[in-house]
């Protein structure tokens, strides 16, 4: 298993190139993918939603089937670009943003153990 490399760049966080189920639920819509790559203030996704998201509330679901935990975000997303395939998370409550960032951490951190036993 191959750990998740963070890349630097300009944005304010670092973006997580991990490789991550991703599940949004907005209403009774259902739409998952994988990531290309997230950050406490995006993702990129594999795949485009196939509805209008522009300043909706959704639950987001992230999980990989190698880490035991999954987290549940209500965030606000946002299309950064035309292609919908990468999504602002704007309007992300404290909660919700320290909770990612603690499962981003953890997450790496598993990596991170794994990498260096193996």
């Amino acid at each position: 298993m191959s750990m998740p490399e963070f890349k630097a760049d300009r944005r304010q966080y670092p973006r997580s190139m991990a490789k991550l189920k991703v599940v949004f639920v907005l209403g009774s819509k259902t739409f998952e993918t994988k990531s290309k790559n997230i950050s406490l203030s995006g993702i990129r996704l594999d795949d485009s939603i196939p509805w209008p998201i522009a300043n909706e509330f959704c639950d987001v679901y992230l999980s990989h089937s190698d880490f035991p935990e999954s987290i549940k975000l209500n965030v606000r997303i946002v299309p950064a670009v035309s292609d919908k395939k990468s999504l602002a998370f704007v309007s992300m409550s404290k909660f919700y943003h320290t909770l990612l960032k603690s499962w981003l951490d953890s997450f790496h951190a598993t990596f991170s153990k794994n990498k260096k036993a193996a």
